[in-house]
């Protein structure tokens, strides 16, 4: 509910996240298991995948990666530890 005083930038942020987070659901679902096809030859059948550095990130890690474009600095994305306080 957006009401007098909701910062709706940040709201902004969130809808963009997740738009992100949905568009990498989808692009990871559409993979197949040894990553993105580069290039597929049907004679003799060859498959050459990408090469890409995020291939060996968690989809975890990929989700928070691309929430993370956006959610960098509202406090959104503070996962509970404050390392910089710790005795």
């Amino acid at each position: 509910v957006v009401t007098t005083g909701t910062d709706t930038d940040t709201i902004e942020k969130i809808k963009l996240a997740t738009c992100a987070v949905a568009e990498k659901v989808k692009q990871l679902d559409g993979m197949e298991s040894g990553g993105e096809i580069a290039s597929e030859r049907v004679g003799n059948h060859s498959v050459s995948y990408v090469q890409n550095p995020t291939a060996q990130l968690s989809d975890d890690a990929k989700f928070r990666r691309v929430a993370k474009l956006y959610l960098w600095g509202t406090g959104l994305m503070f996962a509970g530890v404050n390392c910089e306080n710790a005795a």
